[in-house]
């Protein structure tokens, strides 16, 4: 029997985000169904123009938020956008309210979904996590060239420049612009802002400054900017090329200085962590928090799972003892590890499509085996999530999701309480 389908391409960008640090690259597949786990770009030629199903969810004009008279009216007239961003958009001298029409459509979309969800928020910690997005800058366009395949991996501009000329002939161009810079095919980066409340919240943590943070498979920078802004040290691990080689230009990384004088830094790894040695000693530890979010799901983990695409399957590259290990060694003592997991199909048709199961894939004795002690595992967490979604717009435009029915979300958080053993009889993968 077929899986049930759910073919609305707005889900997919909540779902499937920040997935590429297992052993598993971008494969778009706009038609795959959400109950078969993630699917990821590939690139388009650079003579054509792909539609960009998440920017077409909000039509311009920008919709209007109920009861905030702020906000941009339904009538007004569409914002011509310049075709690459103009330096003087991020020199406008600061007003009572953000003008966005001195920003990118992207900026702008960002800026509504930010009023949307800051009364959704808990803590000051995620408040001042949206309250960055009018700070992020304005980007320039800029190329990567990819090799296809049904696992395709890409370079950088500058990489391909260097390569011997019967290489470049296997790549082809593609653009990266603002939109895609920012939130790859994942859709907004702001659907973290319910994540860092939730761990905020347990950890009691009143603002992100000082503290250190991995994103394991961050899969879009936005978040980790949005971090780093708040004076947070962001490290973003990622075994996907396509991804990796978006993000190599001067100002991409580094430090980073937000609307509240927090200074914080940004810096990106390309590796399989941890199970490769060379990726964790780049990724060292003392880590206030580890993240995973749509990453760590025990459907396309399972390796008894028939129905898993082997192009879809999660590749630890090492066994659940071990990752679990490896993540207890990177924290502090007293820090937290967080998975936070987005599906399409409720726990209900999980033994019917064992592929849609999004659940953690870590028991609680192989978390309290490693040193943790569990807080949370497989916490529900719909209804906020919903919520969340709602101010994201995915349940607007021709493909809006009905959130009742489409969209279910769990979180698991540990909190390291001893060191962990490393299993030393394991043969841990090369780099």
């Amino acid at each position: 029997m077929r899986p049930i389908l759910f073919p609305l391409f707005p889900l997919f960008a909540l779902v499937f985000a920040a997935m590429g640090a297992c052993d598993q690259e971008p494969v778009i597949d706009d038609a795959a169904p959400v109950v078969e786990a993630q699917s990821e770009p590939a690139s388009e030629p650079a003579s054509e123009q792909v539609p960009d199903p998440i920017a077409e969810l909000i039509p311009d004009p920008l919709p209007e938020r109920v009861a905030e008279p702020a906000s941009e009216p339904e009538s007004a007239p569409p914002v011509a956008e310049p075709s690459e961003p103009v330096a003087e958009a991020v020199a406008q001298p600061a007003a009572k309210e953000p003008d966005r029409r001195s920003r990118s459509r992207v900026i702008r979309r960002f800026m509504l979904e930010a009023e949307g969800l800051m009364p959704l928020m808990e803590t000051d910690a995620a408040r001042e996590f949206l309250a960055e997005v009018p700070e992020l800058p304005e980007i320039q366009s800029r190329l990567i060239f990819v090799r296809q395949g049904i696992v395709p991996d890409a370079v950088s501009e500058a990489e391909f420049q260097m390569l011997p000329d019967e290489f470049k002939a296997a790549l082809r161009p593609q653009k990266i612009d603002i939109t895609k810079y920012y939130q790859t095919i994942y859709g907004s980066p702001l659907a973290y802002a319910r994540p860092l409340d939730v761990i905020a919240a347990i950890a009691e943590w009143d603002s992100f400054n000082d503290k250190k943070i991995l994103d394991f498979g961050y899969g879009q920078i936005g978040q980790l900017r949005l971090l780093a802004q708040c004076g947070a040290d962001v490290t973003g691990i990622e075994l996907s090329s396509l991804i990796s080689a978006m993000y190599t230009l001067p100002g991409d990384t580094g430090k980073m200085t937000g609307a509240s004088g927090n200074t914080g830094s940004l810096r990106l790894l390309h590796g399989a962590w941890p199970a490769g040695q060379i990726a964790r000693e780049r990724v060292a530890g003392a880590y206030d928090l580890i993240m995973a979010r749509n990453v760590l799901r025990k459907g396309p983990m399972d390796r008894a799972n028939k129905d898993v695409r082997p192009e879809l399957r999660v590749h630890l590259r090492t066994s659940n003892e071990m990752f679990l290990a490896r993540m207890n060694e990177a924290l502090k003592m007293g820090a937290y590890a967080l998975v936070y997991n987005i599906g399409g199909a409720g726990p209900e048709l999980w033994e019917q499509f064992p592929a849609s199961d999004f659940s953690c894939p870590f028991t609680r004795e192989q978390w309290e085996s490693a040193g943790f002690e569990l807080i949370a595992l497989n916490q529900v967490d719909d209804e906020p999530m919903r919520k969340a979604a709602k101010a994201l717009f995915l349940d607007r435009g021709p493909d809006g999701i009905n959130l009742e029915t489409n969209l279910y979300a769990q979180y698991t958080i540990a909190k390291k309480v001893r060191e962990a053993t490393i299993p030393g009889a394991e043969i841990e993968t090369d780099d």
